[in-house]
């Protein structure tokens, strides 16, 4: 066979396979906990106060100072605010982190959740 006619051979091949599924596939979604609550029940707004405008990181560290999640983003000055899913987060002693573009820290709360 040619390298021509394979390649067409195998292309019509997949075709057909695509064309063989059965259009009534169930998927199991296992996120329904999380999509059946209301988007105000896992999310909480965090508001700050910033004296200058520039690149900051917010970081959610976990009791042993293992990064959970870090987020980067251009503040401006005066109020700031973010919206942090805390429902999504892993349970127990959890630190937002607030820190400037030379990674010095700005301020800190623990997470209850």
């Amino acid at each position: 066979m040619s390298y021509e006619f394979q390649k067409w051979y195998y292309f019509w091949l997949f075709v057909l396979f695509l064309a063989c599924t059965p259009d009534n596939l169930i998927v199991e979604d296992v996120y329904d906990d999380y999509f059946s609550k209301t988007e105000q029940e896992i999310k909480n707004q965090f508001d700050f106060t910033l004296k200058s405008e520039g690149t900051y990181f917010i970081t959610i560290l976990d009791s042993q100072e293992n990064v959970i999640t870090r987020e980067k983003f251009k503040g401006v000055i005066g109020k700031n605010t973010k919206q942090i899913y805390t429902d999504l987060l892993p349970t127990g002693g959890l630190y937002l982190v607030l820190q400037d573009e030379n990674k010095n820290e700005i301020g800190n709360v623990k997470l209850t959740n």
